[in-house]
């Protein structure tokens, strides 16, 4: 009947709308909104052909009888349907699993920022799409989270069994290898409904040893103590070489107030840590940074000190001792305006972006941290120990490439367990504007005391003696310091509001965007612009694919360097070079998401 409904639509419409209708399917429910999303993002195919879908199918495939409507503006389709659905989309050479992993990443962020306020309150809606989108993207844990989940609303909530055997019925597809968890939901399912012999007959399918369920891949399930009584125990036996235990007591996908994914770590268990953890506030402990905020007038001179305070975390990992430091949520104008000095046709138009909270470096990236993190395993690309041409553990690294720094990210966020990327280009603008609107974040000039770099004289800029080399991160705090020495990280004590060290000077930062030539265009939801494609910009798996691209494409630079001139070095400036090339001026700092 399913294959029947199929054919019929996509006779009555096109091969392209059959094709939308496959991505469609995988959401347990679909919103005209969500239908947009996924019409924008997936319009071509893995071989970056065009599916030619036309905009009309969004409303084409909600009047079909593949789509039934079950509340206000929410449909869903029938299983046999979505099923058949998305068994097509896995099989067709022009898209596969990948393509699955990028609609239910999609999705992830969908729930996290873009849901209508309609459904924000709608919290079983919110985590039935988290569900759904991580059962394909990571079966393993999500078999182990709903075991937990199971073991949780057995003890403390009965009445939320049903949903999860209902939960895991549907879900049974993307985690199929694991079917006798299927058999497990399904006997929960008849012992709710008092349905005992049936019950029964479902558990004498399983095999249960020391009052557990081998669920695969070693996630077991405690068995609740009046199934024991309808079944007979098998001998204990040991756990087979080369499995792994995982236990679990506890729940997994938190999801926040406006539907963000906080977490999808295990409560109380054990797991592996080959696995990026969604970052979360949930166990962290964190630190608060003070610090002092300086003014300057036009003519270079401090003419106000403030005192500031932020709370951020200490990565470790391996030693690193990398602060970072929250970056709270907000919008701001990104660009500059056409009456700033120097203000160039690439920092137009002015555009107003929303940005997540997130969660950046104090500093740039020192030849220490480097090259801690340079030992570690390879990811995609190998990295030179040592490659800066001004040597000093407190110096920023330079000398390294665009596609360098991913590799980096990559290596750092395997061995933490948290993703870390470089930031986008409106994370980097609105980080460094920390609530301001002029040309650097100290006002309308710079002076020696705050910034280093190249001697010039331009609108009310302060003259400044040439700059030789870099100087050490934050060293930069008296007149008697800026010269050619270096000094140790933290001491500029001229950071930003957010207390972000170096944002003007010393060394370019690169960022995560493909260059564009102006923001015509440009996202305004504070994501890189890659591609026409800013959806998967956390994600681990993304991030490799987009280093194992042969690409030589230019990535923008931000916030100036010791080799250039004030203007630069403004918030709003920006430069670019091709991914490949190394500078002794071109560094980075790391940001670390939210949420994915």
């Amino acid at each position: 009947m399913s294959m029947e409904q199929i054919r019929a639509f996509e006779e009555r419409f096109t091969s392209a709308h059959l094709d939308f209708a496959c991505h469609a399917a995988l959401p347990l429910a679909v919103t005209p909104d969500l239908l947009y999303h996924l019409w924008g993002n997936f319009n071509c195919d893995r071989h970056n052909r065009s599916l030619n879908i036309p905009w009309v199918a969004v409303s084409d495939l909600l009047l079909s009888g593949l789509c039934e409507e079950v509340g206000h503006e929410l449909y869903e389709m029938k299983r046999e349907v979505r099923e058949a659905l998305l068994e097509r989309l896995k099989n067709d050479e022009r898209f596969g699993e990948e393509r699955l992993k990028r609609v239910a990443r999609l999705l992830l962020v969908y729930v996290q920022k873009d849901l209508p306020d309609l459904y924000l309150d709608d919290q079983e809606f919110k985590e039935s799409q988290a569900w759904t989108a991580w059962a394909y993207l990571k079966p393993e844990k999500t078999v182990a989270a709903l075991a937990a989940e199971f073991e949780r609303a057995y003890q403390e909530n009965p009445a939320d069994l049903m949903r999860l055997v209902a939960l895991t019925e549907v879900l049974h597809q993307p985690i199929e290898e694991f079917d006798r968890l299927r058999i497990f939901a399904r006997a929960m399912g008849h012992f709710c409904r008092k349905r005992f012999e049936d019950c029964k007959g479902e558990m004498l399918q399983l095999t249960v040893k020391n009052n557990q369920v081998d669920l695969g891949n070693g996630v077991r399930l405690n068995v609740p103590s009046e199934f024991l009584t309808m079944i007979k125990s098998t001998e204990e036996t040991e756990v087979s070489p080369g499995s792994t235990e995982i236990e679990f007591t506890s729940g997994v996908f938190t999801v926040g107030e406006s539907g963000e994914v906080i977490d999808y770590l295990f409560d109380g268990g054990k797991y592996d840590q080959g696995e990026l953890a969604i970052f979360s506030l949930e166990g962290m402990e964190l630190d608060i940074y003070y610090y002092e905020i300086i003014t300057l007038n036009e003519e270079g001179e401090i003419v106000q000190r403030q005192k500031g305070q932020n709370q951020g975390y200490l990565e470790n990992t391996h030693g690193l001792n990398l602060e970072m430091v929250m970056i709270p949520a907000g919008e701001f104008m990104m660009g500059s305006p056409k009456d700033e000095a120097e203000q160039h046709s690439d920092e137009s138009p002015q555009h107003l972006v929303n940005v997540p909270q997130f969660w950046m470096s104090r500093t740039a990236i020192t030849q220490a941290q480097w090259q801690i993190v340079a030992q570690l395993p390879q990811v995609v690309r190998s990295l030179k120990p040592d490659p800066a041409n001004f040597k000093g553990n407190n110096n920023p690294v330079e000398r390294v490439s665009w596609e360098d720094c991913i590799e980096f990210c990559l290596r750092l966020s395997q061995a933490s367990g948290k993703l870390y990327r470089l930031p986008s280009e409106a994370e980097w603008e609105y980080a460094c504007r920390a609530g301001t609107t002029t040309p650097f974040y100290f006002g309308y000039t710079l002076s020696r005391q705050v910034a280093n770099c190249r001697n010039f004289f331009f609108s009310n800029l302060i003259r400044r003696k040439d700059r030789q080399k870099t100087s050490a991160v934050g060293s930069l705090n008296t007149p008697n310091s800026w010269g050619l020495q270096t000094s140790a990280v933290g001491s500029l004590n001229t950071p930003n509001s957010w207390g972000l060290h170096d944002m003007h000077g010393n060394v370019w930062e690169w960022c995560l965007d493909d260059w564009h030539d102006n923001y015509q265009g440009a996202p305004r939801d504070g994501m890189a612009w890659i591609n026409n494609n800013n959806y998967f910009q956390n994600d681990e798996e993304w991030l490799k694919e987009l280093l194992n691209n042969q690409s030589i494409s230019t990535k923008p630079l931000r916030g100036g360097s010791w080799n250039v001139y004030p203007k630069f070095c403004r918030s709003a400036n920006r430069g670019r070079c091709t991914r490949d090339l190394k500078f002794n001026d071109f560094g980075f700092r790391v940001v670390a998401p939210r949420t994915l």
